[in-house]
């Protein structure tokens, strides 16, 4: 059996919002979508929706794929990562034009921009090193290596901190240990583990407006097997969503043996806005908010996708 074509439905990911309510996303949509019979991929490019809600606009494309794209902190630019037989890092334009390289990889993880707009952390993976490089938005200044690990672990997500004195990121271990959350403090060059023993980070952080506190999700007694009964596999434990400040405080927020991922602070920090449902492998989700010790639990909307991400907007 092959898949002959990829073009039945659309599909949107990895949407980001500018500060003056523009929306940036990737898709695989077609101006004309028709059936190949011959046709075997598909192409993700960049899409922008402008604040009057006009049809979206294909503003970056190429025959490889483009995702993750995010704006600057003044909405001027985006940051895309394209996705071919190696990884790009690109800035462009808020109307795509302008494109130029900042960095390529065997493979790019995540990005993060700096406050300022200036620099953008990059977690990635070239041969058998990984680590975070950090690179000019504008290529004035030759790129920073600021941490580099070995063969033996990937860093798969960099997030730099509100205050734009660190940079939070998550190593993952090749031979099976538990992924961890740790921050670089950049004034000092101090590293600093953040999460507890025994839990596997999922997701990328998310820091509170004071750079003090990381919100993360993470799996807890975690585990899986086959059924022979049904012919599936069975997965045991659940995801948790916590609070972590820099002092070494952790608070485990949920408590349903359930799934509960990609946790996001409200603007003014009182409320938490999170993906649940009541089994690790469910394919729907709903949109849940938390006060942010973890009470006054409300659902909003029951039909999300596994891959959602969250951003809170004013």
């Amino acid at each position: 059996m092959r898949k002959i074509t990829d073009n039945i439905r659309w599909r949107d990911l990895d949407a980001d919002m500018s500060a003056d309510g523009r929306l940036v996303f990737s898709s695989n949509r077609e101006d004309n979508p028709r059936v190949d019979l011959n046709r075997t991929s598909e192409d993700f490019n960049i899409h922008l929706i402008e604040r009057d809600g006009r049809e979206p606009k294909k503003i970056v494309a190429s025959r490889d794929r483009e995702l993750k794209p995010r704006f600057s902190p003044n909405g001027r630019d985006i940051a895309i990562i394209r996705s071919g037989t190696r990884h790009r890092l690109l800035v462009a334009g808020a109307d795509g034009k302008g494109e130029r390289v900042l960095a390529e990889a065997d493979e790019l993880y995540d990005f993060s921009w700096s406050p300022d707009g200036r620099r953008i952390a990059l977690a990635r993976r070239d041969g058998e090193k990984s680590g975070i490089l950090l690179v000019s938005a504008d290529n004035s200044e030759p790129p920073l290596q600021l941490k580099n690990v070995n063969q033996a672990l990937r860093i798969v997500s960099a997030r730099w901190s509100p205050d734009g004195g660190k940079i939070a990121y998550i190593v993952h271990p090749l031979n099976g240990e538990s992924r961890q959350l740790w921050v670089r403090h950049l004034d000092s060059g101090r590293e600093q583990r953040i999460s507890p023993e025994n839990l596997q980070i999922q997701q990328p952080p998310d820091w509170s407006a004071d750079g003090k506190r990381l919100l993360y999700a993470a799996l807890a007694d975690y585990r899986f097997r086959y059924d022979e009964s049904t012919h599936k596999k069975v997965y045991e434990g659940a995801m948790h969503i916590y609070l972590s400040d820099l002092e070494g405080n952790h608070r485990q927020l949920t408590s349903r043996e359930a799934l509960h991922k990609s946790p996001v602070f409200s603007p003014d920090g009182r409320r938490i806005a999170f993906l649940y449902a009541p089994e690790l492998d469910s394919r729907q989700l709903s949109l849940r908010t938390m006060d942010r010790d973890g009470g006054n639990e409300n659902e909003w909307f029951g039909s999300v996708t596994r891959n959602s991400n969250l951003r809170w907007v004013q």
